[in-house]
């Protein structure tokens, strides 16, 4: 399939990350960093011209200079598969692909396949909020993975106990991806549900509405804050929200959306200045 290269300049450190959580969010499947610019690559039929600057606005970076180009046919998923390696998170989860070597001394193994969905791992975001989840108690739990990705923290919520999951995306995909993973791993769509959702609407593919013990967002900051009614309207009494995907800078405005609605906080976590956080519905 035809690949768009999206290149933006006078880009790095952190505000090279920031973009690469935003794009991820977009469907932009690899990045390549140079050293002041960003390589951004995505299939060119999800290439939206209006959704880089609509991006670059939405994070203050209206004066990024960037430009487009379609690039012939390559494997993409060949040259990922080359460069991905196994994730360890302590001694507890190992992430890695079907091509590396099973190690019955993790507790928790996910297989996941790299076809460049955002959620392997190897983000400082991604490992934050399976720390958190490992710290937290699954056992019969009903879960919302929100902006699934790969269905990486899905699989770790099931793993860890949960009988239900329903994983949102918005990107077909993205979709696709998560039910591969989820069969690598074992499970079915009984357990692990996969809905596409774009409106937030957080309710079952039954029409059932849903209300969850637990809602896990590694998104980025403007969609949390976009979908932060939605999110506290779904979590039981007594339910956790965690979520990255932000700067801890960034806590100066969710902060206030989040303890404005009620909820309070119960742990963070930073990594690189990325930050990771544990929210909590009051009741029982």
């Amino acid at each position: 399939m035809p690949t768009v290269c999206v290149s933006l300049d006078a880009v790095s450190g952190d505000t090279a990350e920031l973009l690469m959580a935003g794009l991820a969010a977009i469907g932009y499947h690899a990045f390549e960093e140079k050293e002041t610019q960003l390589h951004a690559y995505i299939d060119a039929p999800l290439y939206d011209p209006g959704a880089i600057p609509e991006l670059l606005a939405d994070l203050g970076l209206p004066d990024v200079p960037y430009q487009a180009e379609e690039l012939p046919e390559k494997n993409w998923n060949e040259a990922w598969e080359k460069s991905f390696s196994p994730v360890r998170i302590g001694n507890q989860i190992l992430i890695r692909a079907a091509f590396h070597p099973a190690d019955p001394g993790f507790p928790h193994e996910i297989i996941i396949h790299p076809k460049m969905s955002f959620g392997t791992g190897h983000h400082a975001t991604t490992e934050s909020m399976m720390r958190l989840m490992l710290q937290q108690d699954f056992t019969a739990a009903t879960v919302l993975d929100f902006g699934s990705g790969t269905g990486i923290l899905s699989i770790l919520a099931a793993r860890l106990g949960a009988t239900r999951v329903l994983a949102i995306d918005e990107e077909e995909w993205a979709m696709e991806n998560s039910r591969e993973n989820i069969l690598l791993n074992g499970f079915t769509e009984d357990r692990i549900i996969v809905k596409q959702d774009a409106r937030f609407q957080f309710g079952w593919p039954d029409g059932r509405p849903g209300l969850f013990d637990f809602i896990l967002a590694n998104i980025n900051r403007n969609i949390l804050l976009r979908a932060m009614e939605e999110m506290t309207q779904a979590l039981k009494p007594g339910g956790r929200l965690l979520i990255s995907g932000f700067y801890e800078a960034d806590r100066m405005v969710l902060d206030p959306e989040l303890t404005g609605r009620g909820l309070r906080p119960m742990q963070a976590l930073i990594s690189d200045r990325w930050c990771a956080m544990i929210w909590e519905q009051p009741g029982s």
